[in-house]
């Protein structure tokens, strides 16, 4: 991913503000290769997320929402349509 001077680490509770979901779900995301790994920040444990991977996650997850939905409206028309 392109790096650039916005970029910063954000810990769990702003990730939840942009991301709501339980900790436990992000985890599982992770786990599965659907969300941003977390970076190990020292070895006690504390972690963060890269801020704008998050923000590219959400915007993947727009452009999924616009590319379903142009999909049902194409499939719609081709069903009204149909004589």
């Amino acid at each position: 991913m392109k790096q650039d001077g916005n970029d910063r680490i954000i810990m769990a509770p702003e990730r939840r503000e942009l991301v709501p979901y339980s900790d436990m779900h992000i985890w599982r995301l992770e786990k599965a290769g659907k969300f941003p790994q977390r970076i190990k920040l020292n070895p006690n444990g504390r972690v963060g997320w890269s801020l704008q991977e998050i923000l590219a996650w959400i915007e993947a997850r727009k452009a999924e929402r616009k590319a379903a939905a142009a999909s049902y409206c194409q499939h719609r028309e081709k069903r009204l349509k149909r004589p």
